[in-house]
């Protein structure tokens, strides 16, 4: 597991997921303000971590918005609930009662890497360890019959990334970094399931709240900001090769700069009419650095700090054209045609940059957001 702060996309919608052939999570970030795409299940135990009876939902999960954690925000502590976007997911609830909550799904998994946030509130009673508040998250292989994670974290046995506030312990939002590729499982049938519990003799809650899973790493910077810390980052790295390299990041940093300019947005998240533009320049800017590291030791300081901005250039411009899909709408006309276009090459866009080749990705990733955007200009009649 290690702590992530790129740029990504959080799940496709429903549509997207299909054609890409479940290559990702439905409703991953629970943006639908539902727990649309996921199954809930649960019920009431009494004892024994990891032995559950499982009768149906106990009703104690919620979808949450924006804002901080009730609970822990009337003992002064701020937590926000959401990780990214507008919605989160809470599994469980605070209010004891012996209640265990899970919400699963499974999807063919296509894409190198997983990604997911959680952020967990658990009571600490003082029981013993069987008994205690805790939650579980597991990713089993269902083609290998395998489990590929599993982590189980009780109130008793919680990590230093926890804190406490009276006899509440909260961890903060952390990112879970799966690298399916390297465990041989991309293509298989993986089912994700999350659970978290009251404590067995039912006088103490335990809850965690999840958000953002999907292919790429969850991130509270829009696509704009994160071009902006792009600019930062390759400031870094300026004027310490040599003036041939030292020139080709210089025009790198001018390309997304330009790329930033006012009448291009409309604001951080969507492009204006004029948005090809902005994709022109991230390829051009992406070119540039492709010469860089070409040209440099596989030792140089500065190798990872280009490969970062090629990748978070490339995530920005997923980002756009995922989101102008998304709110393309129409179901008739000539959007009817264009919007299966756009979801065609957003997939190829995805494709390319899982390859490695990252003009290509943003070439698909420009096309897929024109197409949305003329499907967006022509709804059905």
């Amino acid at each position: 597991m290690r702590t992530v702060s790129r740029m990504g996309v959080l799940c496709l919608v429903a549509c997207l997921a299909a054609t890409a052939a479940g290559a990702d999570f439905i409703n991953g970030g629970f943006e639908d303000g539902t727990f649309g795409g996921w199954t809930q299940d649960g019920g009431y135990w009494y004892g024994s971590i990891g032995t559950y009876t499982y009768s149906g939902d106990p009703g104690t999960s919620a979808i949450v918005g924006v804002g901080n954690d009730p609970l822990l925000a009337e003992m002064s502590v701020n937590v926000p609930m959401v990780y990214s976007g507008n919605y989160a997911a809470r599994v469980n609830d605070y209010g004891g009662g012996n209640h265990f909550s899970t919400i699963s799904q499974a999807t063919v998994w296509t894409r190198p890497h997983m990604y997911f946030a959680w952020s967990a509130v658990l009571q600490e009673p003082g029981h013993v360890h069987d008994e205690e508040p805790h939650f579980l998250i597991s990713l089993h292989d269902d083609t290998a019959d395998v489990d590929l994670y599993s982590i189980l974290i009780a109130s008793d046995t919680t990590p230093e990334i926890f804190q406490m506030v009276n006899d509440w312990k909260y961890s903060g939002w952390q990112v879970v970094d799966l690298d399916i590729e390297a465990a041989g499982a991309v293509g298989h049938t993986l089912t994700l399931t999350l659970l978290a519990s009251d404590c067995a003799q039912g006088g103490h809650g335990g809850y965690v709240y999840l958000d953002g899973f999907g292919a790429a790493p969850p991130q509270t910077l829009t696509p704009r900001e994160l071009k902006r810390q792009v600019v930062l980052n390759l400031t870094t790295a300026f004027f310490h090769e040599g003036r041939w390299t030292d020139n080709r990041i210089s025009q790198a940093i001018r390309a997304v700069r330009d790329s930033l300019v006012d009448k291009r947005w409309v604001d951080d998240n969507h492009l204006t009419d004029s948005g090809e533009w902005v994709f022109s320049r991230e390829r051009e800017a992406i070119e540039h650095l492709v010469q860089v590291l070409k040209s440099l030791p596989p030792e140089s300081d500065i190798a990872g700090i280009l490969q970062g901005a090629e990748n978070d250039l490339v995530n920005a411009d997923d980002a756009l054209a995922l989101t102008a899909i998304q709110e393309a709408g129409g179901s008739g006309g000539q959007a009817k045609s264009m919007i299966p276009m756009a979801q065609q090459h957003y997939t190829s866009g995805v494709a390319a940059h899982n390859a490695g080749a990252c003009c290509d990705a943003v070439l698909e990733f420009r096309l897929a957001w024109k197409f949305a955007r003329k499907a967006a200009r022509h709804p059905a009649p």
